[in-house]
């Protein structure tokens, strides 16, 4: 359950802001064709915006800012169509150009990145004898599943 916090007020996008990124979008057609009437595009920046500061799956999405699934559609469509990362680039510009953006303070996570084993150094297509797969096999399923034991110990 995600609760209301100051991240709500931080990820909206603010006036100015949406003036800068409007030129980039689709039109908001004034009737639909059919089905409901087409979404505001700040409203739906904000659903994204609050999306993806908060980790939040999309179902989790509060209904001030539409329908999950409208926000998580147009997020996709942009997404595939490069308007997202052009609008990112034009927020990001914005930001660095009045200050807010302090490079010496970022940082790159590669924890996410997978590597191949043979990046490491490991040698390729060794077989392993059953005899050692059974032994790993048991040690995993003996081993502790929490360190609640050693914390036990430990705090004696």
């Amino acid at each position: 359950m995600v609760h209301k916090s100051d991240s709500d007020e931080l990820s909206a996008l603010r006036a100015e802001n949406a003036r800068i990124i409007k030129p980039l979008l689709l039109p908001e057609p004034a009737t639909p064709r059919a089905g409901r009437p087409w979404a505001e595009h700040r409203k739906i920046i904000n659903g994204m915006f609050w999306v993806l500061c908060s980790g939040a799956p999309w179902r989790d999405l509060p209904e001030r800012y539409g329908s999950w699934k409208t926000v998580y559609n147009r997020f996709n469509r942009w997404s595939k169509s490069g308007v997202i990362n052009i609008i990112f680039n034009r927020l990001l510009s914005l930001l660095d150009a009045n200050g807010f953006i302090d490079w010496s303070a970022t940082a790159l996570d590669g924890s996410n990145i997978r590597a191949l084993k043979c990046a490491a150094g490991a040698q390729k297509n060794i077989p392993i004898s059953t005899e050692i797969m059974g032994r790993v096999a048991l040690a995993a399923v003996l081993a502790p599943k929490s360190i609640w034991q050693q914390t036990e110990v430990a705090s004696r």
